[in-house]
């Protein structure tokens, strides 16, 4: 059985940017979602998608500690995939999305420690 991506929700509300940068993000490998608007961003199913990433570590071992550090493993992901982009990525318009984006692996990031604490 092969590894399984790592699932990124980009949103952007310039067209142009969810048909760029998204491409790069699949072409490192990830499996990735994309929503126009922020209210698209945090949905019940990346909500529920959290709660089961939390049970799930919880079943496996897992301290609350290394799902932090699991997070930040992510976030330092996606900075060097942008950091190796960097040349062909507008980042005049992608800094607020880039912002977005991490306050919804944040948000994720809490519900799958509130789900894992509730184990």
């Amino acid at each position: 059985m092969g590894k399984r991506k790592t699932r990124i929700l980009f949103a952007d509300d310039e067209p142009a940017i969810r048909m760029t940068l998204p491409a790069i993000l699949q072409q490192e490998g990830f499996e990735v979602s994309v929503a126009a608007t922020g209210p698209d961003v945090i949905t019940g199913d990346q909500i529920k998608g959290a709660t089961r990433h939390g049970q799930e570590r919880y079943r496996q071992g897992y301290t609350a500690q290394r799902i932090a550090i699991e997070a930040r493993l992510l976030h330092s992901v996606i900075s060097r995939v942008l950091h190796k982009h960097l040349l062909s990525i507008d980042m005049s318009t992608c800094i607020s999305d880039i912002m977005l984006m991490g306050e919804g692996l944040h948000e994720e990031f809490e519900e799958s420690i509130r789900a894992f604490e509730e184990q």
